[in-house]
């Protein structure tokens, strides 16, 4: 696969029902960011990501509320000092993404409930304001599943293509405020900042 680095799976049949606190994840998280190379950052994250989502109970109600107008994006955790972020996102049916980056970020990304459709691409370089993709694997992700990106290998499109909501949780490597999107044009794509915003 050429964009996404790393998954594993937990399978269903093996999810906790044990209780598990978000300040669990934070204290591992915080050892996490300890590390001395982002690689090593990023797996001790998914790592950690990857056990919690084995706790049937692990995310707050309130973060697992849809949002009608687009998928919905919620904070779970800012670390004070900025090396880290956590957010829960939900996705309702036929919810996804645009092709985009992640604002120069690494990002580990947790499936924790139902299926997200997964579309990988390369990125070939850009021509006169035209910037070239090529699509290299179409994924479904289902609970349990991990991934990270660590740019310039990041970009994709995510889609719930279940008749029920999907959620999953991102912890970035900082604040993601901001990121390109990537809109069809004629050769290939226009890139255009995206200011991000969280779900209320």
């Amino acid at each position: 696969m050429a964009t996404v680095l790393s998954t594993s799976s937990t399978p269903r049949a093996n999810r906790s029902e044990r209780k598990y606190s978000v300040k669990s994840l934070i204290n591992k998280l915080d050892r996490a960011m300890a590390f001395a190379t982002v690689e090593k950052r990023v797996e001790a994250t998914r790592a950690a990501v990857a056990e919690a989502a084995t706790h049937a109970d692990f995310l707050p109600q309130e973060f697992l509320q849809t949002n009608k107008e687009t998928y919905a994006r919620r904070p779970l955790h800012v670390d004070p000092a900025g090396r880290y972020s956590v957010l829960v996102m939900v996705w309702d049916k036929g919810q996804g993404t645009p092709l985009h980056d992640h604002g120069g970020l690494w990002v580990v990304e947790c499936l924790y409930r139902g299926r997200m459709q997964v579309t990988n691409y390369d990125y070939l370089g850009e021509e006169d304001g035209v910037h070239r993709f090529n699509p290299t694997t179409l994924e479904q992700a289902v609970a349990g599943d991990t991934d990270y990106r660590i740019p310039p290998v990041e970009h994709h499109v995510v889609r719930n293509d279940l008749d029920s909501p999907s959620v999953t949780i991102h912890v970035f490597g900082g604040i993601l405020d901001k990121c390109d999107v990537f809109e069809p044009v004629e050769g290939g794509y226009r890139k255009v900042a995206k200011t991000m915003a969280y779900t209320s």
